[in-house]
């Protein structure tokens, strides 16, 4: 719970100090790089399904389609296992790619839609969305796509779809939350 605290300290101060004018650039940078690092370098032990993702990275083929026919996930997530096991053999590459698509997406959806960034991010971490990725992880990347996608709607309606799709080659549940928010909207 230490660890969890000290990020949660280090990343509203990141993020407060990010809002200063002349320290911007650091939005992009620093914040994310916390939980990032928190996140992907984490021992594969850590959360419930870590395990499992660590077996199915460690068992991936150097046959992309034998890796799509011997992994159950959808194929995005797959896909990037396969990429980066043809790379590495260090799982955690794997994480901190998964942490980086989790973080990302939710950084730029704060930074494009709210009006108290520093608040928004805060309650990302401590409302326990930046902790699902623990578990999570193909879930969680699919819901920061969504988040992110949601800032488009209207601006810009293709990047909208875009992310969609996306959010859907990681969890099959992006189209359900799509249903659900067209259903909702109408």
């Amino acid at each position: 719970m230490i660890p969890f605290l000290l990020v949660t300290v280090a990343m509203t101060g990141a993020v407060a100090l990010s809002t200063i004018r002349g320290l911007r650039a650091l939005w992009g940078v620093l914040p994310p790089a916390i939980l990032i690092f928190f996140l992907g370098a984490r021992a594969t032990s850590v959360g419930t399904d870590t395990v499992m993702y660590d077996r199915f990275f460690r068992s991936a083929d150097p046959s992309l389609a034998q890796t799509l026919s011997d992994t159950p996930q959808e194929w995005g997530y797959v896909t990037l296992v396969w990429a980066v096991k043809l790379v590495t053999d260090d799982v955690n590459v794997l994480l901190v790619l998964c942490a980086a698509l989790t973080v990302y997406p939710v950084f730029w959806a704060v930074r494009r839609a709210s009006s108290a960034p520093v608040l928004s991010i805060f309650l990302y971490i401590t409302f326990a969305s930046y902790l699902f990725a623990f578990n999570g992880i193909r879930q969680a990347i699919a819901a920061s796509l969504i988040l992110l996608a949601e800032t488009f709607r209207r601006s810009h309606p293709a990047a909208w779809i875009a992310l969609y799709v996306v959010a859907s080659l990681f969890h099959v549940s992006a189209v359900l939350i799509l249903v659900a928010i067209l259903i909702a909207r109408w």
